[in-house]
């Protein structure tokens, strides 16, 4: 047989720009009385971590802006109540969402 190109197709790249995906950790989980979370994703991006029950109402929030690429948080979860909680977390680069267990 024989292979026949009809065209190729190249797009001009003068560019090309790589981006680290939002990552979110949580440790320990389940917590008790304090929680580290470590929000990993694009340097220079602003963010906001909520923490939200399984019923949707916000019961915690804080912006910030991940200047070197990570930022850390270290919680009290002291006047959370034993239970599931929703950790999320939105920025330029997108979305993400973890359950947080409290156990005491």
């Amino acid at each position: 047989g024989s292979v026949r190109v009809i065209g190729i197709c190249e797009p001009r790249l003068s560019q090309v720009e790589l981006f680290e995906p939002l990552a979110l950790e949580l440790i320990p989980n389940p917590a008790s009385d304090e929680l580290e979370v470590r929000i990993k994703g694009q340097s220079d991006i602003g963010y906001v971590l909520r923490i939200l029950t399984m019923e949707g109402k916000e019961i915690y929030r804080k912006g910030g802006k991940l200047e070197s690429g990570t930022r850390e948080l270290k919680l009290s979860t002291k006047q959370l109540w034993s239970g599931v909680f929703v950790v999320d977390c939105i920025s330029g680069m997108g979305h993400i969402s973890k359950l947080l267990v409290i156990s005491r």
